[in-house]
């Protein structure tokens, strides 16, 4: 389909339409991926808002809250939850696990720098045959290696830029 397009197009509008489609998307690069995130305002938050505050000792329940039913079963129950109940050490640990994936997600953010080096060394035996045609002398010899890269994510849509936003939102849930 392009290849008609373009023969059927004079040679002085050629670069013109390369100039427009090169603009377009120039132009798209531009935006972002979504629109930016807006809590939602509670709707019970307008309705409470001036009501009128309970008495302290009303709110207040029993640690032990389920006796009152007076039922075995959920006793055990409740008894068994609250001992393997993974507690605050856990919520934690799940923080920490939330804020090292954060980190690792803005990572993405910076150029990324890697440098490698190698050293090997080699030696042939004058008794093979490039030995031999050496004059029955062994061959030796190092090979020293050293490299670098550097790369980085341009963030033209704002995938990087999203991505940790929503790692940061979940660092904070």
């Amino acid at each position: 389909m392009f290849e008609t397009f373009a023969k059927n197009l004079p040679r002085r509008a050629a670069p013109a339409v390369t100039i427009a489609i090169a603009t377009a998307m120039l132009v798209s690069g531009c935006s972002t991926i979504g629109p930016d995130f807006v809590a939602p305002k509670g709707a019970e938050e307008a309705a409470f808002r001036h009501a009128p505050a309970a008495p302290a000792d009303s709110a207040r329940l029993s640690a032990s809250w389920w006796t009152v039913f007076d039922d075995p079963a959920l006793n055990e129950l409740e008894n068994r939850a609250l001992g393997n109940s993974p507690g605050v050490r856990a919520a934690a640990q799940r923080l920490l696990q939330a804020q090292a994936q954060l980190g690792v997600v803005r990572a993405g953010q910076v150029p990324n720098l890697s440098v490698n080096a190698g050293v090997s060394n080699s030696r042939t035996s004058a008794e093979t045959a490039q030995g031999q045609a050496l004059g029955g002398r062994s061959i030796e010899g190092d090979n020293f290696s050293v490299g670098a890269a550097l790369s980085y994510e341009l963030d033209i849509w704002g995938r990087v830029r999203r991505i940790v936003e929503a790692a940061d939102a979940q660092a904070l849930a």
